[in-house]
């Protein structure tokens, strides 16, 4: 075997060495350069079998590391050659640059994002100087027989604004204002909101329960979908507190939601599901009970909350224990805020 002596070591590394590359390696790094396709002004000099020189460094621990660390600076400042015929072109990002109606939809979105309670009055003004804005164009276009239709762009207002109530479940009696005084100076805003109930109801049929051990990101995405749609409900309580919506109608919604509950209530896997749409009827029950508890029809959602707060899983596997104390909290709630009693 081999051995080296320290005279060896000291031998190699400051009088330095001599290394020639085989023939064979020489030859295939050749073919690699023309294999390549590499371009340049003057043919490449064929690989050396000298590839690696002798080179003598001076023996103080001072000047060599000096040296070796200029020769990193070195490596690390030069560019990569610019020969490469096949050095992919950096293309910078184009943002698309809004005009016209969109710009002034996106500065809606804007104002809507940055709305809060102290800011409200001012935000709102913007929003109608801006709606106003949009109406006049839509006018001018239509004199200029451009195709501009002015309920397509209410449409993309009134979706804004929902789409970022749907999000916000914090700020969603504040949204419902601002829905309000919308439809105050454009009535045409009370016409669209038909299409967003319907929305939500097709959200309620699309719940899901994800594993995430199957689809961690399908888990997560589900997962924003259930807080959008719990958002969506306080929204739409909002909407009903402001007059925007009746009250009949909201009772109508639980009694869906409890029909769904019904449903799936005796089957094991639909255990998140129903935990789901509990979480909806309580944000309905509790928000509204001291409107609609005085309408017909609110007895029959109540007796159904009682009884599903006395359900035991083994013999309804589709409810958990978390879903059963759910009911019993909206109980508590309700015998807060009516003096109906909910004893039997």
């Amino acid at each position: 075997m081999c051995s080296y002596t320290l005279e060896d070591y000291n031998n190699i590394l400051f009088s330095g060495f001599s290394y020639g590359l085989p023939k064979e390696v020489s030859d295939k790094i050749q073919s690699l350069y023309e294999n390549l396709g590499v371009i340049e002004a003057a043919t490449p000099a064929q690989v050396s079998s000298e590839s690696f020189p002798k080179k003598t460094y001076k023996n103080t621990n001072q000047v060599f590391s000096k040296q070796k660390r200029n020769q990193g600076a070195t490596r690390l400042a030069t560019p990569p050659p610019e020969s490469w015929e096949r050095t992919p072109i950096f293309k910078s990002t184009k943002i698309e640059k809004k005009e016209g109606v969109e710009k002034m939809i996106n500065d809606i979105r804007i104002c809507l994002n940055k709305i809060s309670n102290k800011n409200y009055d001012t935000q709102k003004e913007t929003i109608l100087k801006h709606i106003s804005d949009i109406i006049e164009k839509d006018d001018s276009s239509v004199s200029s027989a451009e195709d501009e239709n002015p309920e397509d762009d209410m449409n993309k207002i009134a979706n804004a604004l929902f789409d970022i109530a749907s999000t916000n479940k914090f700020y969603s009696e504040l949204y419902a204002t601002l829905y309000k005084d919308l439809i105050q100076n454009y009535p045409l805003f009370q016409k669209i909101i038909p299409n967003f109930v319907h929305k939500y109801k097709c959200s309620l049929n699309a719940i899901e329960v994800v594993d995430p051990n199957v689809d961690y990101d399908k888990y997560c995405e589900n997962n924003k979908l259930n807080d959008k749609r719990k958002a969506m409900s306080a929204f739409i309580v909002n909407l009903m507190k402001k007059g925007i919506l009746e009250k009949e109608f909201v009772l109508e919604l639980i009694g869906h939601l409890q029909q769904m509950i019904t449903t799936y209530v005796d089957v094991a896997e639909n255990v998140g599901i129903v935990d789901e749409i509990t979480e909806n009827i309580f944000i309905f029950v509790t928000m509204s009970v001291s409107d609609i508890s005085a309408i017909d029809g609110w007895a029959t959602i109540l007796d159904h909350v009682v009884m599903c707060s006395k359900l035991k899983s083994k013999e309804h596997p589709g409810i958990s224990s978390r879903c059963v104390f759910k009911y019993m909290d909206i109980l508590d709630s309700v015998k807060k805020t009516t003096a109906v009693s909910t004893d039997e």
